[in-house]
């Protein structure tokens, strides 16, 4: 299972641009795949090879989710801190217009 499916590139094109909706779901199919090639495996290295292409295809999703959600974060931080210096309006400010 050395070789990288139509699943797995799509599982890794979701991941990469955010959609962790439509990854979840290609998560359950590449399962699937996974799971027919540890029962078509005929040697414990051939399962060793899927293992380890299995685990180094989670951690890289894990840290490539954790990186985005730490980006996002630090964004959030950032605008919380501009918006501390910049004057809006906010909810409780009236405006006043005579016309």
């Amino acid at each position: 299972m050395q070789t990288q499916t139509q699943v797995h590139k799509q599982f890794r094109s979701a991941v990469s641009s955010g959609a962790f909706a439509e990854a979840e779901q290609l998560l359950a199919e590449y399962r699937q795949e996974v799971l027919a090639a540890w029962n078509a495996a005929t040697s414990a290295s051939e399962r060793q090879a899927i293992a380890a292409d299995v685990t180094a295809l989670l951690e890289w999703a894990r840290v490539t989710t954790l990186s985005a959600r730490a980006h996002a974060q630090t964004k959030l931080v950032l605008l919380d801190r501009q918006s501390a210096y910049v004057r809006g309006v906010r909810n409780n400010e009236r405006f006043n217009l005579d016309a």
